[in-house]
Formats: C-alpha cells, structure tokens, sequence
C-alpha cells in the first residue's frame, strides 16, 4: 500500500470522526497533531485508534499509542509502513 493510499483513508476516517460531532476537518494537514487540533474528542480518538487497527490489520501494544506514532496523519502512515516492512 501507498503512504498516500494510508493517508487518504486515515483523513477520510478522521473526517467521519470530526463530522461526527459537528467538525470540519477537511482543512487538516498531514504534520497537524490530531489531539491538538479540538476536531475529534477523547472518545473519536479512541475511535480512531481501534480503526487504525483494524483498518491496517495490526494490533497496538500499549505503549505504541503514543503521539510519536499516531499523533498526526503523517505519523500514522509511517507507522504503517515500519509495523509492515514498507
């Protein structure tokens, strides 16, 4: 898969979120940090996290939800591509 394929579809679920609770998150960038931002709340964080699992098919360890990894879309689709030898 693509880093940009990744990152589409983490924007697109991020969006989902966003919408979810009356946000727009179509202006985002890719090194924004998501937590930082206000666009999703404590429970469409977590909501993107157990997406992001399933999604990329990989299960997190505690200590990999971190900011690091999944702060931003950037991140995200990094980690990706490290977890699966890309």
């Amino acid at each position: 898969m693509e880093k940009s394929e990744i990152k589409t579809k983490i924007r697109g679920k991020l969006a989902e979120l966003a919408g979810e609770i009356g946000n727009d998150a179509s202006q985002i960038q890719d090194d924004d940090i998501i937590p930082a931002t206000g666009l999703v709340d404590s429970a469409g964080i977590l909501g993107l996290v157990v997406w992001y699992e399933n999604a990329f098919d990989m299960s997190l360890k505690q200590e990999e939800i971190n900011i690091d990894n999944l702060g931003s879309i950037e991140s995200m689709a990094e980690y990706v591509l490290k977890r699966k030898g890309g």
